[in-house]
């Protein structure tokens, strides 16, 4: 009964005390306090004596610019020239990825048509289209084409997210075609339109 006061308080003991005697049972059988409070108590000293490190405590600074100083646009980042062009009359390279499809075209400031590739007009057909190969290919043949033009330098403007959007990006980088600008136009829709029904079966 100490044991039980000790452990649990007067009023619960009394109970426990009461149900141990009214059914005989041994007290190894009825209460299981040793196991939980040694297990609590195993748990806690290894808390208390292990040593958590943050991860890549140890790990190599990462320079993802390259040395190169990430200069934020300004009033006077209209007029400024990058390779000779001014910001303002760079051409503008749209890149729409949707899930069945990959298009890319070329405007010039003025929004007048300068180049244009889909994964349609470089032979992909069907369901070919939202691949990840027919993306890549498509703007290899615009990186081609921006080159034998003679556009020396792009302004990048994406929308969508479909299969072809990181190879492309990684094919312009790759093909090394100076970007001035990444411009993300994606629409998002806090309160998307409602889904159509079910389709009855």
């Amino acid at each position: 009964m100490k044991v039980l006061r000790s452990l649990f308080g007067e009023a619960k003991s009394s109970f426990l005390f009461r149900l141990i005697g009214s059914r005989g049972l041994p007290c190894s059988q009825a209460i299981h306090t040793s196991c939980p409070l040694s297990r609590r108590k195993r748990i806690s000293e290894f808390r208390r004596t292990s040593v958590f490190l943050d991860e890549g405590v140890a790990s190599l600074p990462v320079n993802l610019y390259n040395d190169k100083v990430v200069e934020l646009p300004d009033e006077n980042t209209l007029q400024r020239l990058f390779n000779g062009i001014p910001y303002e009359q760079v051409p503008i390279l749209h890149c729409h990825f949707t899930k069945n499809n990959t298009k890319l075209a070329l405007f010039s400031v003025k929004n007048e048509l300068l180049l244009k590739h889909t994964c349609q007009t470089e032979g992909f057909r069907n369901a070919k289209k939202h691949t990840t190969v027919a993306g890549q290919v498509t703007t290899l043949a615009m990186c081609k084409s921006i080159k034998r033009d003679g556009y020396r330098a792009i302004r990048l403007a994406i929308n969508g997210l479909g299969p072809g959007r990181t190879p492309a990006i990684q094919t312009i980088q790759k093909e090394q075609i100076p970007i001035i600008s990444i411009t993300e136009t994606t629409s998002f829709h806090p309160f998307p339109p409602r889904p159509q029904k079910m389709r009855r079966t």
